[in-house]
């Protein structure tokens, strides 16, 4: 009876720490998806795509066409997202991983110190 309490006791105990861990591991990610229209799209001349977007009213790094060919197709699909964003004036989202909890969309840093979204995708 002992050996099955003591059992019970560290598998609770266990279980809290793992939960504890998970919670205080994630807390301060908060993840953003930005949604809205463009106003504008540069590629600087060393690759660099920006946008303007609605959410941030400032230019903000997608992606560099410069890199390794995956880091290029990517990109390159992301100008075409981004070029019938703006021909047809539809809604455009993306989404950032934030570790630090302290990202917004109207708070990204701009230019080159935007941090890569994890997806750039135009809206039906």
């Amino acid at each position: 009876m002992r050996l099955r309490t003591l059992f019970q006791f560290t598998y609770k105990r266990l279980a809290a720490m793992a939960l504890l861990t998970i919670s205080t591991a994630t807390a301060a990610r908060a993840d953003i998806d930005c949604s809205g229209t463009l106003a504008s799209v540069l590629v600087y001349n060393g690759g660099m795509l920006v946008i303007n977007a609605s959410w941030r009213g400032d230019y903000t790094k997608l992606c560099n066409l410069s890199g390794t060919p995956t880091d290029i197709a990517t990109c390159a699909a992301w100008v075409a997202i981004a070029k019938e964003a703006i021909r047809s004036a539809k809604t455009v989202w993306t989404y950032y991983y934030d570790s630090t909890g302290t990202l917004t969309c109207a708070t990204l840093p701009t230019y080159g110190s935007t941090p890569t979204p994890a997806y750039f995708a135009l809206r039906p």
